[in-house]
């Protein structure tokens, strides 16, 4: 169904098992942004057949919706770390 976003309470799908960040998570995820990780290291599984087969589901909206600022990245050196 289409309709204007003022309607709707969310525009993210809610995925069972997302949840805030523990301490310990946030204090690597803070380390992986002081060293510039995202650069190379996209961490989002892209919805094509390859990446899917090799990596597992690919990510949803809701899978990032604690990660501010979102680190996804534009260019993709390394392998996804999603």
């Amino acid at each position: 169904e289409i309709a204007p976003l003022f309607y709707l309470e969310s525009t993210i799908e809610k995925v069972e098992g997302v949840r805030p960040y523990s301490p310990l998570e946030l204090a690597g995820r803070n380390i992986y942004v002081r060293e510039g990780c995202y650069v190379c290291h996209s961490q989002m599984v892209r919805p094509l057949r390859d990446e899917v087969e090799r990596y597992g589901h690919y990510s949803l909206a809701a899978e990032s919706m604690y990660d501010h600022p979102f680190q996804w990245g534009s260019k993709r050196s390394g392998p996804d770390l999603a």
